[in-house]
């Protein structure tokens, strides 16, 4: 069993009409197109910051926040 080294989790901020959202994941851009079908807000108003470590490894690949 793998275990991956940071957290599955993170922190959205909300910015007005934007939101950043601050957590671990092997693909940035994939979060951000599931975050904007689910919320309904264009791509363009999500920022997706990742985490500096760790990486997919088959742990990783699934949106978690």
């Amino acid at each position: 069993m793998h275990v991956a080294l940071e957290l599955e989790g993170g922190i959205t901020v909300p910015e007005g009409d934007r939101l950043t959202i601050r957590a671990p994941a092997h693909d940035p851009h994939h979060v951000r197109q599931v975050i904007s079908a689910l919320t309904g807000l264009d791509e363009r108003a999500i920022t997706v910051v990742g985490s500096p470590i760790g990486g997919s490894y088959g742990g990783k690949e699934d949106l978690h926040v």
